[in-house]
């Protein structure tokens, strides 16, 4: 299935789909924001672009890397920080978010330096909700999709991040 994206914008809510042909994203008017495989990993694509998603063993457990497709160069990563449900990621070039979960909620929030970025909603019908203060950046989608493939990394790991892959 072949789909032109919207872009991914400040004060909108983002809704999940599964399909047979991949996990969409979708805006409130029903376009397409973004197309995940059905399991992690793999092409992810987006008005932005698209990359290459994988997990990659680190020397000290692993990271959720975004390549180039073309060229493979790394243009962001994700990795377990310090606890359960907790992740910092990087976006090149040399952008710093952490994602991190409330405590009994299941929410996560992904933060930059200017503070908070977007929510992820736990629950089969996820949604994204992308903050009204957010400045628009081309990194935005790739953030928010590099955050949202390390969320359903996380899940799959037996005892969550900081337990299963370690090195």
């Amino acid at each position: 299935m072949s789909e032109e994206f919207a872009g991914v914008s400040p004060g909108r809510t983002y809704l999940t789909r599964q399909t047979p042909d991949g996990l969409w994203i979708r805006d409130g008017d029903g376009r397409a924001v973004a197309r995940l495989p059905v399991s992690p990993g793999g092409e992810v694509s987006s008005a932005a672009g698209s990359w290459q998603v994988a997990v990659e063993r680190l020397s000290r457990g692993w990271a959720v890397v975004a390549r180039e497709p073309v060229s493979e160069e790394p243009v962001g990563c994700g990795y377990p920080r310090g606890g359960l449900k907790r992740f910092d990621l990087w976006v090149a070039p040399e952008q710093e978010y952490q994602l991190r979960a409330k405590p009994f909620s299941g929410l996560r929030i992904l933060r930059g330096e200017l503070g908070e970025i977007a929510r992820f909603t736990p629950g089969l019908k996820r949604t994204i909700v992308v903050v009204e203060s957010v400045t628009p950046d081309p990194r935005l989608t790739l953030v928010i999709l590099l955050a949202y493939e390390a969320i359903r990394y996380d899940e799959q790991i037996p005892g969550g991040a900081g337990v299963g892959a370690g090195g």
